[in-house]
């Protein structure tokens, strides 16, 4: 069976109805589990206009949140980082060097690429190389762009930092 279905900006178009309850149930995984992914994308996209706003006693609290959103969204995103290639560990070097190292399909890792590189359940690297290192990430801080988030590869933390620190860079591209 057929339908018409709308999509989030109107926009009509038709689909196949599952017939058995398999289906039906594999379809509303795929549709909750991909609804979950662009939920909290956003949300972390929109992290750092959020916690530009909380300043003072609940900076750490608002960092702890940003921390645990990032771990949910890397676990979401595995389908998609599993499918990278990542190059060798290049630096340390300023965001603006690393940026330069983007060329031909190798570019940085945005955030939620970057920590999957990061076991949180065992708290630490999945690469050897990479312990007790930062590394740079594409993502600058949409509050003030002169800042832009990393990780700290000895637990896992992001934040962010001035782009003329010295952190180490891995570049990243999609799989072949």
């Amino acid at each position: 069976m057929k339908s018409i279905k709308y999509s989030s900006l109107g926009e009509p178009h038709i689909v196949s109805e599952p017939s058995t309850m398999e289906e039906v149930m594999e379809s509303d995984n795929k549709v909750i589990k991909e609804a979950y992914r662009t939920v909290l994308a956003g949300a972390l996209e929109n992290h750092s206009r959020v916690y530009a706003s909380s300043v003072g006693d609940h900076e750490e609290e608002a960092e702890a949140r940003s921390a645990e959103a990032i771990k949910i969204v890397s676990e979401l995103s595995a389908e998609h980082t599993n499918s990278l290639e990542w190059g060798e560990v290049q630096g340390p070097m300023t965001w603006y060097e690393a940026k330069n190292l983007e060329k031909d399909d190798w570019r940085l890792p945005n955030v939620t690429e970057l920590t999957s590189l990061f076991a949180y359940g065992k708290g630490e690297p999945k690469d050897e190389k990479m312990k007790d290192r930062r590394f740079w990430s594409s993502s600058s801080y949409a509050a003030y762009t002169d800042l832009a988030w990393h990780v700290h590869f000895s637990n896992g933390n992001v934040s962010y930092n001035f782009k003329y620190a010295y952190y180490y860079v891995r570049c990243v591209r999609e799989a072949a």
